[in-house]
């Protein structure tokens, strides 16, 4: 029997297959198709072969195409979606918060609302903050929307009530009439969605959810056609931001759940990384054919928020807020920057050299593809520099054309400046990794992590050829490098359990001595009961057994008058609320450097994580107890540009070094879906489990 799981990026869609027996895994790279994406996840299935089809066993899938299709970059429109709202809240979505992610940017431009104002409407009804309903919805109006909304071929209506968060009865009832009168249309309710209070941020993330459920909606069902069609029955899991794989008919009704899943993925996959070698400190850099994302995981979990912003200038999780629209979904912590493999390269209005935003993609992609591309790209820099074989690209099956790379570096890049050719690609790199400096340093400096006492794990296409010049500059000292880096983020997902992100508005307030707070406690612990509940229950439907599920409880707490609140786990059984307390002024003192012992303490939030365990192979090593050098019949030599001079220097292929292999920088490791550049003063180790793990001074 054999799992498999696919990874649709916006350059590659990766597919890989491991055999339940042994844990031994078979790779397969395809270019993504953006405008028709499910074809290029068909085929690289179709790779397998028909003969190991009835043998699947299981199926995970994640993808980048909620990020891309709000960024835009689909080639395609979002889908006509409606607003309904409270009288007088028709521009929430518009108004949104005074954040400035450009302080000093006298024309900074807020984000254009992701729906236009003549498909957002109102109708009066009114739910107090404590859950009163001061006014029932108005059922005649409701008829009256449905009607314009079924006029303006609306493709799916988001309910955004005033305080639904605390009462959803008029949501509910909105939901009822609606889906009467437009049955083929589907509404989602903010209440279901994100049930926690600030409107704005719930708007938002309704809206989202809305844009994007017939677009995942038909994606995945295109998918699950085709399986059928080829006797695949195997279940099939979609990963979510948050790290955990969910039932894809879940993810149908709550896309807003995937939009970080391709990232989510490769984190998962360092998190074991870090257990299996038992480094306590991990930082991931996943660099693929578009962006690079950084993320942080320490005593082998990743760190995870609530609250993200996506379709922005700056998409880099809860940082600079205000460029894009608030998500209210668990995620992964990560920091996205557009240094990708594909990432653009250009000369500005200035002449000054510019790397990215946009990307070339994967149609027609960087120039040296041959594909028609005219842009040139990073990929094309580190062709003509000497980093990459232009026979040795995805194992030889695509060949690089470094004439065309050079003519397209010369005609956009260096030809209007007068620059060197090699002078200027290697400028290009030198900027690009400055932007995934920063994003390392967001996940770790900017939260009180010292980077330079974490292990460095590069993967995608491109991330073994910047980790240690990125690791340097950082002060980092250790990088490892995965086996099949390219695929690491599909391995990611067989190594990932079914999960459920339940959450609850609780707004109470809690302090010492008060015997209305002691009384409190039992209502807390019926809502925890009930989410607990709830979240076996989904998990038995997605065919979990009870001894596999276990259950994680936080709160989300704050001193009352704070702004914004920090989570706690829930105390053990016959706790008081001295515990909670407690509890409390420790994390706060820990995130903040300080505590008020005295103030009372708001609960304001109710989480439960539902967790479902999969059976997974075992993950063999192999020994490496004598280091030898690797087989000098195998060696070659590269020729390549670094740091200001060509030189020559040893060159290897990765499937033929051996565990125990040792590599003394500056060398080159080609392999089929990626390269390793190991500079000068470095030395790499081909370890039991066959990652280079690679040090500063050998």
């Amino acid at each position: 029997m054999f799992r498999v799981a696919i990874d649709t990026g916006g350059t590659f869609t990766d597919l890989f297959v491991q055999n339940e027996e042994s844990g031994a895994g078979q790779v397969i790279k395809v270019p993504s198709t953006p405008r028709e994406p499910h074809r290029a996840v068909l085929e690289a299935i179709q790779r397998l072969g028909e003969e190991k089809f009835s043998a699947l066993s299981f199926f995970a899938h994640a993808t980048t195409l909620g990020t891309n299709a709000l960024l835009g970059q689909m080639g395609l429109p979002l889908p006509r979606t409606a607003l309904l709202t409270t009288e007088g809240f028709r521009d929430i979505v518009e108004i949104g918060r005074q954040n400035r992610p450009e302080l000093y940017n006298l024309f900074f431009q807020k984000p254009v609302p992701p729906i236009p104002r003549n498909l957002r409407f109102t109708v009066s009804e009114r739910v107090g903050p404590d859950g009163k309903i001061f006014q029932s919805v108005d059922e005649e109006a409701l008829r009256e929307c449905a009607r314009l909304i079924r006029e303006k071929e609306v493709q799916s209506v988001a309910v955004c009530f005033l305080h639904s968060c605390v009462n959803p009865e008029n949501e509910r009832r909105a939901f009822e009439i609606l889906s009467r009168f437009l049955p083929r249309i589907p509404v989602v309710l903010s209440s279901d969605v994100n049930p926690e209070h600030r409107e704005y941020e719930r708007f938002s993330t309704t809206l989202i959810n809305a844009l994007l459920i017939p677009v995942l909606t038909e994606y995945l069902e295109h998918i699950q056609r085709e399986l059928r069609s080829k006797g695949i029955s195997a279940p099939f899991y979609q990963m979510v931001s948050s790290g955990g794989l969910v039932g894809v008919e879940r993810i149908k009704k709550l896309p807003v759940a995937t939009i970080e899943s391709g990232p989510a993925a490769g984190v998962t996959a360092a998190s074991l990384l870090s257990r299996l070698l038992h480094l306590p400190r991990v930082l991931s850099l996943d660099m693929g054919g578009t962006t690079a994302k950084a993320g942080l995981a320490k005593d082998g979990s990743p760190r995870v928020v609530n609250e993200y912003e996506v379709g922005g200038k700056v998409h880099a999780s809860r940082y600079l807020r205000g460029s894009g629209y608030p998500v209210r979904y668990p995620c992964v912590d990560l920091a996205e920057v557009s240094a990708g493999g594909g990432t653009i390269v250009r000369l500005n209005a200035a002449g000054q050299l510019t790397v990215g935003p946009l990307s070339a993609g994967a149609m027609p992609g960087p120039a040296c593809y041959d594909q028609g591309g005219e842009e040139a790209t990073l990929t094309d820099a580190h062709l003509l520099l000497g980093h990459l074989h232009p026979a040795h690209f995805l194992g030889g099956e695509m060949p690089l054309s470094i004439e065309r790379a050079r003519w397209v570096w010369e005609k956009r890049v260096s030809g209007p400046q007068n620059w060197e050719i090699e002078a200027s690609a290697w400028a290009a790199l030198q900027l690009s990794q400055a932007q995934i400096k920063k994003a390392l340093r967001l996940v770790s400096a900017d939260k009180g992590e010292n980077p330079a006492h974490f292990t460095l794990v590069a993967f995608g296409g491109a991330g073994p050829l910047h980790a240690c010049a990125l690791a340097e500059a950082l002060h980092i000292s250790s990088v490892v490098i995965p086996f099949h880096p390219g695929f690491f983020s599909a391995f990611g997902l067989l190594q990932a359990d079914g999960i459920v992100d339940l959450q609850k508005h609780f707004l109470h307030r809690i302090s010492r001595g008060s015997k209305s707070s002691e009384e409190l406690l039992f209502t807390l612990l019926q809502e925890f009961f009930l989410l607990q509940e709830r979240a076996r229950t989904i998990l038995r439907e997605e065919g979990f057994l009870p001894e596999d599920i276990s259950i994680e409880s936080l709160m989300d707490a704050r001193y009352f008058r704070q702004s914004y609140e920090i989570s706690i786990p829930l105390p053990p059984a016959g706790f008081s609320v001295e515990d909670v307390l407690s509890l409390f002024h420790q994390q706060h003192r820990k995130v903040y450097g300080y505590a008020f012992l005295d103030d009372p303490v708001e609960i304001v939030n109710l989480r439960v994580r539902g967790i479902g365990k999969i059976l997974k192979p075992e993950v063999h090593r192999e020994s490496e107890d004598l280091p030898i050098p690797p087989p000098e019949s195998r060696t070659k030599s590269q020729r390549i540009f670094w740091d200001g001079e060509w030189m020559e220097v040893p060159a290897y292929q990765r499937e033929s070094l051996l565990p125990g292999n040792l590599l003394t920088g500056p060398a080159i490791v080609f392999e089929y879906d990626s390269t390793t550049l190991i500079p000068s003063g470095w030395m790499a180790k081909v370890d039991g489990y066959r990652n280079l793990q690679i040090h500063q001074g050998g």
